[in-house]
C-alpha cells in the first residue's frame, strides 16, 4: 500500500461487513507485528462499518510502501473487508486537490417504492471525507441545495420515502475534509416499483442445426405477455439483417434472418424494455453447418426472458 514517505504513522481502514461482531486479526508490517486488529461492534442490519488499526511511525516512517499481511484471529468470524486504504499522518498543510469523480453509478429498484444507489469509491490524496446525492425527478436537474438528497460515508445510498412508478435522475460528487468537490458524476436513473429481468436461455430442439445461406427464425419470448418494446438479436457483437427493434406482440418477438458462415454462433436477444419494465438480456448457442444432407429437426432458438410475477404485487 502507498503511504507518505514523510508520515508520523499510518492508520489503516477498513470498509468491513459487521454482520458478525467480534472480528479480529493480527496485523503485521512488512514482516513485522504490529498488533491485533479488534471489532467488537456487530449490526446486522446496517452492515457497512468504517473502522481502523493505528500503524505506530517506527513501523512506517520514511517509507512510501509497506506491506500488510492479516491473519485472522482463531475463534473469531471472518475478518471481512470490501476495501482498505492507508492514511498517513502527517504535518498539518492546505489540502487543495479534489477528489477523483465517481464512477459505475448504478441505481437499482425493487419491490417497494426505495432506490438504492451505488456506485465505486472515489480516491483522494489525503481521503474522501463523504458523497453528496443529488437527485430530482427533473433530467436536466443541476447540482443545487435544492436537489441535495442527502449524504454517504460509503460508496452506496438508499432513497426512500418515494411514490409508485417515480423516475429518479441521480448524480453523486466525491467531497474531502477541506470540502475539495469532486466533478459530478455520470448520471444514472431508474424507476421506483420496477424490477429488473432476470434473462435465461433455452434452446428448442436437439440437435439445433442450420444450414449455412438458409432462411431460419428466431423466437423470442417476453413474460408477462403484456410488455411492450422491442427485442434486438445479434449474432455476436454484429447486428443480425433484418431482426433489430423487433416489435413485442403478446409476449413474442421474432425475425427472419440467415447465417453466412457455419460453426457456433452466439444469439443474444436484447429487451429493451418499456416505462414500466427494465431492458435485459438473453443469451443461446446456435450451431450451422454448411452440411445440407444433415436431418434437421426443431431448429430455432427460443431466448425467455422471465419477468418477476410479482412485480406488482400480484
Amino acid at each position: 500500500m502507498t503511504v507518505d514517505a514523510d508520515n508520523a504513522g499510518v492508520a489503516l481502514r477498513r470498509t468491513s461487513d459487521q454482520r458478525q461482531s467480534d472480528q479480529s486479526a493480527q496485523v503485521f508490517i512488512d514482516g513485522q507485528f504490529a498488533g491485533t486488529w479488534l471489532q467488537p461492534l456487530g449490526n446486522p442490519f446496517h452492515r457497512l462499518l468504517d473502522d481502523s488499526f493505528l500503524l505506530p511511525a517506527s513501523l512506517t516512517e520514511g517509507k512510501t510502501q509497506i506491506t500488510v499481511r492479516l491473519v485472522p484471529t482463531a475463534e473469531h468470524p471472518p475478518f471481512s473487508a470490501a476495501r482498505y486504504q492507508a492514511l498517513s499522518t502527517v504535518a498539518p498543510f492546505v489540502d487543495s486537490q479534489p477528489p477523483s469523480m465517481v464512477s459505475g453509478l448504478h441505481v437499482q429498484s425493487g419491490y417497494n417504492n426505495v432506490l438504492t444507489l451505488s456506485w465505486r469509491p472515489a480516491s483522494d490524496d489525503v481521503g474522501v471525507d463523504h458523497y453528496a446525492v443529488y437527485g430530482s425527478t427533473d433530467p436536466a436537474f443541476t447540482d443545487t441545495p435544492a436537489t441535495l438528497i442527502g449524504v454517504a460515508q460509503v460508496a452506496s445510498f438508499t432513497h426512500g420515502g418515494l411514490g409508485l412508478w417515480q423516475h429518479w435522475y441521480y448524480r453523486v460528487i466525491a467531497v474531502d475534509a477541506a470540502g475539495n468537490t469532486a466533478p459530478p458524476s455520470d448520471a444514472a436513473s431508474a424507476t421506483t416499483g420496477v424490477l429488473p429481468a432476470t434473462a435465461t436461455s433455452t434452446i428448442v430442439g436437439a440437435p439445433v442445426n442450420v444450414v449455412a445461406g438458409a432462411a431460419m427464425v428466431l423466437f423470442a419470448t417476453v413474460s408477462p405477455n403484456f410488455l411492450g418494446g422491442t427485442v434486438a438479436f445479434s449474432d455476436g457483437d454484429a447486428a443480425l439483417p433484418g431482426c433489430a427493434a423487433r416489435p413485442v406482440i403478446l409476449g413474442y418477438a421474432s425475425c427472419v434472418t440467415t447465417f453466412a458462415t457455419d460453426g457456433p454462433h452466439p444469439i443474444t436477444a436484447a429487451y429493451s424494455g418499456d416505462f414500466f419494465h427494465t431492458p435485459s438480456v438473453g443469451f443461446a448457442s446456435l450451431n450451422v453447418t454448411a452440411d445440407r444432407d444433415v436431418f434437421h429437426v426443431a431448429f430455432g432458438v427460443l431466448i425467455q426472458f422471465l419477468h418477476d410475477r410479482h412485480l406488482f404485487g400480484l
